[in-house]
């Protein structure tokens, strides 16, 4: 199991609290366009 950081911006958090404010709804997003997230991996 590894552990991830998301890193989100000040645009993609207030997206993210008028349309999803759900972790379910970023999770779905995350699997649908990760190409749009900041992915940090801790070793």
């Amino acid at each position: 199991m590894e552990t991830v950081v998301i890193k989100l911006s000040n645009e993609q958090v207030n997206d993210f609290m008028k349309e999803n404010s759900s972790l379910l709804g970023l999770a779905q997003d995350l699997a649908r366009n990760p190409e749009n997230y900041n992915l940090i991996k801790i070793p």
